[in-house]
């Protein structure tokens, strides 16, 4: 998709309408296309770029916490403050680790601050809310 490709372009063009239009390119799609990716009327614009990449880190932490292979609580020992504990960090370790390519370009920042605009305050809430619920599911050894 236009946005798949965007993020590509996040490290060197940041969380823009510059991104989006790179990625128009790089996603085969003809150059008229552009100006209808990255005009104020499209629904693509630098919050749903943001908005996006937070989805994706979303359903792709749910897959690799899906994939652990963890015993599951009310077993022996297993139901201790100690292994729920160490399961939220290693949750949030793995969600963390998403971001850290658009740390390391200096780009992350501006995501962070995109995403909590008045504007977009609300998706990005219900979007770490989400985030956390999958983690404690985790946590607790619930099923996703």
């Amino acid at each position: 998709t236009i946005l798949t490709h965007a993020l590509q372009c996040v490290h060197d063009e940041g969380w823009t309408d510059d991104a989006i239009a790179s990625g128009t390119l790089d996603a085969g799609l003809p150059p008229s296309y552009i100006g209808q990716a990255s005009s104020s009327t499209s629904p693509f614009g630098s919050a749903d770029l943001v908005a996006f990449f937070m989805d994706e880190c979303n359903a792709n932490l749910r897959k690799k916490l899906a994939e652990e292979q963890h015993p599951q609580l009310g077993g022996e020992n297993n139901d201790t403050l100690d292994s729920v504990s160490s399961r939220i960090n290693k949750a949030l370790q793995m969600r963390l680790s998403m971001v850290l390519p658009f740390v390391a370009s200096n780009r992350w920042h501006e995501g962070m601050a995109i995403g909590a605009l008045p504007q977009n305050a609300y998706r990005t809430a219900q979007q770490l809310d989400g985030m956390a619920n999958t983690v404690l599911d985790y946590a607790l050894g619930k099923a996703n």
